[in-house]
């Protein structure tokens, strides 16, 4: 059956002056096998015409126009036309966001925009990943973004924490032209604008240069994209009331002078500026931080672990995979692990050849796992690094090594503790002050060295030995309040 065409010109959009902007009716209804003999007519509202389904088309000025398609079916005379609102906007801003944030708010901000004749960029960002990943996602998808962002007057960072600010800087520091930023602003969204937050977000200001920095407070964001010129923020936030910073030239002076109690400040700020991810600088700077913390829970509290080294890197490793990942994997190796010893031991082989085949079935487990993972998502161990999971499988040596001289008891006991050190530093590299804290005040990391001196000259009991030897501390207790009962009693005979 021959049916009339019905011509569909898509939906209304916005678009940006001096902007290519794509125009199609795929949706418009054409009988079967008649798309040959059919003509697309568009006009832009503007004068110019266009041929063809899909076309594009660059709007000089800004208004609102009006674009139209006409389709027609000479063969079987069928004609049919649609419309749409195109509203062309003379600058655009770009919004970064976190689910975080209220819906309300960003449709607050985009009605603003546009009320203002700006076109919003959004990046909506769900925060369903660690801090590390989400960032590196981000950065990924800005890149994909590049144009978007040249074009924009404004940049505007509404995420949790200081996602949006590394994630940004991670930006300026991959692409090679990110574009000239000398008349743009950049304003990060945050309720206080405190010095760690400010101390973090000064390289964007060296990286990008922009015309401004502004930190400013969620209700000031509708005053800002009012008008984006510097004067008017300015004015516009300072009249508000409201708490806000302003970041520049003037600010690096806390990391660009080198004394005695910056110094390792401005080494960091150095790296950074220079193309270092924030991320590794802040995994490199945890790194004394948890081994302390390691060395801490041996010495005072008592817990055992594999030494020093595997507990902080498994740490560092759970942080980059995140917390469940990481422990499904290391579930995973130690199990295999286990197995594949109590399998291999009837052989009797030679340690490292055992060892070496132990860890060769552990890495078909693993590609197995990782096979599972792309039928169940929810698993979501694809994107993970071959490194960490190198990692992971460091860990199986020295477990089954364990399992070998002090059996198998011994072994999960002492994984046990590790792993529970781990989950810990996990934690407490996943805090935001201590991120924030570290990253801003890089020098707190020296206090380790005193720390960990402290440490090595402490020759009491641990903790857990208390309770451990409980037993034999209340008989010697009992001993010394012996002894001093003797000398009473002997003087009062003799009295």
């Amino acid at each position: 059956m021959i049916r009339a065409v019905e011509a569909n010109a898509g939906d209304d959009q916005s678009a940006l002056v001096n902007t290519e902007s794509f125009f199609s009716a795929e949706k418009s209804v054409i009988s079967q096998g008649r798309e040959e003999g059919v003509s697309y007519v568009w006009s832009f509202g503007d004068g110019a015409t266009g041929m063809g389904r899909d076309v594009s088309h660059v709007y000089k000025e800004p208004g609102e126009y009006r674009a139209t398609v006409i389709i027609e079916d000479s063969g079987i005379n069928s004609k049919d036309s649609d419309d749409i609102i195109v509203r062309v906007m003379e600058d655009a801003i770009f919004l970064m966001y976190t689910e975080d944030v209220p819906q309300e708010s960003i449709a607050e901000a985009v009605t603003a925009g546009q009320r203002n004749n700006f076109l919003v960029h959004l990046l909506g960002v769900k925060k369903d990943a660690q801090d590390f990943v989400l960032e590196n996602n981000l950065s990924n998808e800005l890149l994909e973004r590049t144009a978007e962002i040249r074009k924009s007057k404004l940049i505007v960072l509404w995420t949790e924490g200081s996602i949006g600010i590394n994630a940004l800087a991670r930006f300026g520091q991959t692409i090679k032209n990110p574009g000239d930023f000398s008349k743009k602003g950049i304003v990060v969204v945050e309720e206080s604008s405190s010095n760690i937050l400010a101390r973090l977000a000064q390289p964007i200001f060296d990286i990008f240069t922009p015309q401004y920095l502004l930190i400013a407070s969620p209700r000031l964001v509708s005053q800002i994209i009012q008008d984006t010129t510097t004067d008017t923020v300015i004015a516009n936030v300072q009249q508000s009331g409201e708490q806000f910073r302003i970041l520049g030239i003037h600010s690096r002076r806390d990391v660009s002078t080198l004394t005695p109690y910056n110094f390792f400040s401005v080494f960091i700020n150095w790296l950074i500026n220079r193309g270092v991810s924030v991320n590794t600088v802040f995994l490199i700077l945890m790194l004394p931080i948890i081994a302390t913390i390691v060395a801490f829970s041996r010495q005072i509290i008592g817990i055992k672990t594999f030494g020093i080294y595997i507990p902080t890197i498994l740490t560092i490793t759970l942080a980059t995979t995140g917390l469940k990942e990481g422990l499904i994997i290391l579930a995973m190796i130690l199990c295999i692990g286990t197995i594949a010893r109590m399998v291999l031991k009837k052989l009797r082989l030679l340690y490292l050849p055992r060892v070496a085949l132990v860890l060769t079935l552990v890495s078909f487990a693993m590609l197995a796992l990782l096979s599972a993972s792309t039928y169940y998502r929810t698993l979501n161990l694809i994107g993970v690094s071959i490194f960490p999971i190198l990692i992971l499988i460091v860990l199986v040596e020295e477990f089954v090594k364990v399992q070998m001289e002090e059996g198998t008891k011994t072994a999960t006991f002492i994984t046990t503790e590790t792993l529970a050190i781990a989950i810990v530093g996990y934690y407490v590299v996943q805090t935001s002050f201590v991120r924030n804290f570290v990253l801003s005040y890089p020098e707190i990391v020296l206090i380790t060295v005193l720390i960990n001196y402290i440490l090595g000259r402490w020759h009491g009991l641990r903790l857990l030995e208390y309770y451990r030897f409980r037993n034999v501390l209340a008989v010697i207790s009992e001993q010394k309040e012996s002894k001093k009962k003797v000398p009473q009693d002997h003087e009062n005979e003799q009295g």
